[in-house]
């Protein structure tokens, strides 16, 4: 009498292979939304500030504001008076202390005609640093800024986006009042890696 001997069932992976999929998957999609929130609040390094600078700054300030000819008139700055001078203002301006949203730092690099300018938004702990690299310059009594390139922590901005914001920022009325020069400097602008300021 033979007996019926039914086949070994086979295990059905199918449910357990579309989970790990499923789950790869997910994790794909997390680590590609993530990756530009990491690159956003990733912080670049500043310029070093050194306080020993704002002696020489002030200095050089106070003398181009009482010269008598106009050679005289013309302020040199270098990178680390300009960052010096920056810390000693937004120090006094309790920004570098306060927990508000907004600008929290602002510290200059300088090379050849160009500018690179770091500005630190946000609250504190969860700060951005944006960093825009260009030229600074004045003409008829505003201060323009020509962006070529920009990055909001590690994240690259396009030109044209860039170009486009300076453009509508400028294009504010009230926005154009903060770029007015204070009357008492006649022009201003980056060259050989300074900070030219000419006083009226």
């Amino acid at each position: 009498m033979t007996k019926n001997i039914s086949p070994i069932r086979q295990p059905n992976n199918g449910p357990r292979r579309f989970s790990t999929a499923l789950v790869a998957t997910v994790c794909c999609v997390g680590l590609f939304a993530a990756a530009p929130i990491v690159l956003v609040l990733w912080h670049v390094s500043l310029p070093v500030v050194r306080a020993d600078s704002i002696a020489s700054a002030d200095r050089k300030l106070e003398q181009g504001k009482r010269a008598d000819t106009p050679n005289s008139r013309l302020v040199k700055l270098n990178e680390d008076e300009v960052n010096s001078i920056l810390h000693d203002r937004l120090t006094r301006s309790g920004k570098l202390t306060s927990d508000s949203e907004g600008l929290h730092d602002l510290r200059i690099r300088l090379s050849g005609e160009q500018i690179e300018i770091f500005l630190v938004l946000g609250h504190r702990g969860a700060e951005i640093t944006v960093d825009l690299n260009g030229k600074l310059y004045s003409q008829e009594g505003l201060v323009h800024f020509d962006p070529v390139a920009g990055r909001i922590g590690a994240l690259r901005l396009p030109q044209g986006a860039l170009v486009s914001a300076m453009h509508q920022a400028m294009s504010s009325p009230e926005e154009s009042q903060k770029l007015l020069l204070p009357p008492n400097i006649a022009d201003l602008r980056v060259q050989n890696s300074q900070v030219l300021l000419r006083y009226n």
